[in-house]
């Protein structure tokens, strides 16, 4: 009961400018109502025995508008707002602004619009880059996997590679001092905000037919109606101005427009159900041509986040010691990479409960003057590191490693994985296997698009190695690597360009521009961390690429129940042409009573049964739009629901004006 009320309760509060903004024939039709509403009232002052008549038609007048209002008030009820409505998130976090460059002990917490260009901030580990900035002291690792699409750190200091660009996340335990060099204007966020908003999403073609067809109708009806009060003027027959109010209304596709924009909200709510929410309905249509679909690698193909697979113990030392030194070299290793080492080493077979004296432990944890991690425990060196930081760390290039190592670790790498090594006192004794792994599932989701005859594309910030080796591991023949932002953008527009209507399935600050200006953004909500740009006009809560599959075979559905109700409204239209046309001419000249085909009393019962059939129609199709929604449809479907509709639109108006006229004519209505 509650939701029924809620629901009336808001459908009244549509009655106002702003819906008829958004439904333009209803705002001519509240228009008309309320004028309806002054005839009405000039008529109870100065009566001329008409008020019952107009009284009712006024009255049916705006229980079209409130019908129409609570057809969507009722689909909105379920509707679920998904969190999040800006454009993008913004860390609400306090940065450390420093007063020089040489004193990192003075500085004060100050909010991000405090920060200008050429002030200097302290970051650490952890640390979001807030702005773009040079590093003038100290050296890190940074993590720009969110704005690349590269897994990995980057060393960065003040005398080379010194660029940090807002977005990347400081790795290294040392603390740097960054100059901002870049107005806020500047920044990589506002660039790609810039970039943004000159976007365009292709126009929706379906719903520009519809318009047309909306507006065409709507003309040639007005028409009719100023060409049937020029006749009778002429003819000296003087039809009541609210005569003609009813005739607009009544001529208008009123059915359509009640009823279009009910079923695109009640269809958004049962994609809600599936997860999938849409920011932007331009989407409902578009999505159902889809042709071509782009996908991001890493954290859409990919999790994006290492984790330890394997290992190669190339040493004399046993395995159950072998994986005691790998539990060593990680136990205080806070890092995601770290944990999954510590939890390999204690789910391996030879794992034994290992008790460490923490008295005896020194942790060496990764940084960017000692790019390896490991301890000291009880007079032994652990180590682990990239083959480049090992090779240093054992005073060493890289071509004088063991040749066996090197194969090892090339073979690891053109697999898409991550060789660390593993030395015990200066000595390497194996090779750590790390893995960005595929998402689950992620095979049978990209065949779905194979069978779907839909075209795939595989593009990334990776290398080309990585890229072919995950394409062809996924099934994905075509592919982009070491793809920039804005070669994706440039890509996708290409594409739509080529007459593709194109999906961009990412998340992350490098997918944002593709996806705003793909004709479908698809991106994930459990994704999105502080500082991703929402651009999308999709969101899936679940990482399931298979969402945007069902998304296009519910819009399709959504997309056929409209074009019926299309089929429904204009024929229902013209038949009431037919049924009101001759009841006018009929009454002001009566030798051409043979028109009154359905023997109709009156030019008042007529008009009153016509106007509260056009209101009734409304909430009477409701459980036939809402109804069997996930319902699959045979190959048949669309052309038996087109006939079907399409001659109930004919018979209906018919039978149902014929009946209630009667029914009022006989209660003495007219």
């Amino acid at each position: 009961m509650n939701i029924v009320s809620s629901t009336f309760s808001n459908s009244l509060k549509k009655i106002g400018l702003k819906y008829w903004i958004n439904n333009p024939i209803f705002g001519i039709v509240s228009a008309i109502s309320a004028c309806a509403t002054v005839l009405f009232i000039d008529e109870i002052i100065n009566p001329t025995g008409h008020s019952l008549i107009y009284f009712q038609t006024t009255f049916w007048l705006w229980m079209t508008v409130l019908f129409s209002t609570f057809a969507d008030s009722y689909a909105e009820s379920k509707i679920e707002h998904p969190k999040n409505s800006k454009g993008y998130y913004e860390a609400s976090v306090l940065i450390k602004k420093l007063t020089n460059d040489h004193d990192i002990s003075n500085f004060s917490f100050v909010s991000k619009e405090k920060i200008k260009s050429g002030n200097f901030i302290l970051l650490a580990k952890g640390d979001m880059v807030p702005f773009d900035g040079i590093i003038v002291k100290g050296a890190c690792y940074v993590n720009e996997s969110d704005l690349t699409g590269i897994l990995g750190f980057n060393l960065k200091n003040s005398d080379k590679n010194n660029v940090l660009a807002a977005g990347s996340i400081i790795e290294s335990t040392d603390q740097i001092i960054m100059k901002v060099s870049f107005s806020k204007q500047h920044s990589f966020y506002a660039r790609a905000t810039q970039l943004i908003k000159d976007i365009n999403r292709q126009s929706l073609p379906s719903e520009l037919a519809l318009q047309r067809i909306i507006f065409g109708f709507s003309v040639l009806f007005l028409s009719v109606i100023f060409t049937v009060w020029v006749i009778a003027k002429y003819s000296g027959f003087n039809i009541p101005l609210i005569y003609m109010l009813d005739l607009i209304v009544l001529l208008l596709p009123t059915t359509i427009s009640g009823l279009q924009h009910a079923i695109i909200t009640f269809g958004t709510s049962k994609l809600q159900t599936k997860g999938i929410f849409i920011r932007d309905n331009v989407a409902l249509d578009t999505v159902v041509d889809v042709n071509i679909v782009l996908f991001d690698k890493t954290g859409t193909i990919t999790v994006g986040k290492r984790e330890m697979t394997d290992f190669i113990n190339i040493s004399e030392i046993d395995n159950t010691n072998f994986i005691e030194f790998l539990y060593l070299s990680s136990f205080s290793d806070i890092t995601h990479e770290g944990d999954s080492i510590r939890r390999f080493a204690e789910n391996d077979d030879n794992y034994k409960e290992i008790i460490i004296d923490e008295t005896q432990y020194k942790d060496l944890p990764f940084s960017s003057s000692e790019p390896i991690s490991g301890c000291n425990y009880n007079g032994i060196e652990v180590r682990k590191g990239s083959v480049r930081s090992i090779a240093h760390y054992l005073n060493k290039s890289i071509a004088d490693l063991p040749e066996n190592i090197l194969l090892l670790t090339k073979q690891i790498a053109t697999t898409h994985g991550t060789p660390l090594l593993l030395t015990v006192d200066k000595r390497i004794i194996g090779i750590i296997h790390l893995r960005d792994r595929f998402r689950k599932g992620i095979m049978k989701q990209i065949e779905k698009f194979h069978a779907n005859n839909i075209r795939t594309i595989l593009i990334t910030g990776d290398n080309s190695i990585t890229a072919k080796y995950v394409a062809q591991k996924v099934g994905i023949e075509e592919l982009y690597s070491e793809a920039t932002p804005e070669k994706k953008l440039e890509l996708v527009r290409t594409l739509q360009q080529q007459g593709y209507v194109v999906a961009m399935c990412g998340d992350g600050l490098n997918d944002a521009l593709a996806l705003a200006q793909a004709d479908i953004g698809f991106t994930f909500e459990e994704e999105m961390y502080e500082n991703t740009m929402i651009t999308g006009n999709v969101i899936s809560k679940k990482h399931d690429l298979s969402n945007l599959l069902e998304l296009k075979n519910i819009c399709k559905k959504m997309t056929v129940k409209r074009g019926l109700l299309t089929v429904f409204s204009l024929t229902s239209d013209i038949v009431k042409y037919f049924v009101i046309v001759p009841a006018l001419f009929t009454t002001a000249f009566p030798p051409l009573n043979i028109l009154n085909f359905m023997k109709f009393q009156s030019l008042d019962s007529v008009i009153l049964a016509s106007v509260m059939f056009n209101a009734l129609i409304i909430p009477a199709l409701m459980p036939f739009i809402f109804r069997d929604f996930h319902k699959q449809k045979s190959r048949y479907s669309l052309w038996k629901g087109i006939f079907l509709y399409g001659v109930g639109g004919i018979i209906s108006p018919f039978i149902f004006i014929k009946l209630i006229e009667i029914l009022i004519y006989n209660l003495g209505l007219v």
